[in-house]
């Protein structure tokens, strides 16, 4: 009987366990609006290639969103120069920022850095993750050091501010 009450009860630590780690994550497609706006620091990187690598990440994705987003930024951000394989292209990520002030600047360009080292790319289907995991991972370092001059709260923006990370 011992036995089974202490399977049991690992079973419930487990399963609470689950729902924690479930409930420690917010979802990039059902809030990427308010994610894209919790910091005004936004890279200024140029729109007009975003148009072709959007008709090309529809064709690859299938229809599937996470999909789709990893396709679009596996063909937008080596286009623009940001990426070079799986890694990034710190002088070019410069240029890109020059626009931005100094401490905007030194933010993201730490954010790339820290990101490259601990971003590794898988391939789903039709895309590598890289572009996308190294994005996602800028963002929420940003959402985390942005200035309170930049900062617009909300209750996702809070939890994001705080380390809660972002997950597709």
């Amino acid at each position: 009987m011992q036995v089974l009450n202490f399977l049991c009860l690992a079973l419930l630590c487990l399963v609470l366990e689950k729902v924690a780690v479930a409930e420690e994550c917010i979802k990039f497609e059902d809030h990427k609006d308010e994610i894209l706006n919790c910091c005004k620091y936004q890279p200024p990187y140029p729109k007009d290639d975003v148009k072709e690598c959007v008709q090309e990440a529809q064709g690859k994705s299938g229809g599937d969103k996470h999909e789709f987003f990893a396709c679009l930024l596996e063909c937008y951000l080596p286009k623009i120069g940001i990426i070079n394989g799986d890694s990034i292209d710190e002088d070019k990520i410069s240029e890109h920022l020059q626009s931005l002030d100094e401490n905007a600047r030194d933010i993201l360009l730490a954010a790339y850095k820290e990101c490259d080292e601990s971003t590794t790319g898988t391939t789903r289907a039709q895309c590598s993750s890289y572009a996308l995991d190294l994005e996602t991972c800028v963002l929420q370092k940003l959402d985390q050091q942005c200035p309170d001059e930049f900062y617009n709260p909300s209750e996702i923006c809070d939890k994001l501010k705080s380390g809660v990370e972002i997950c597709h």
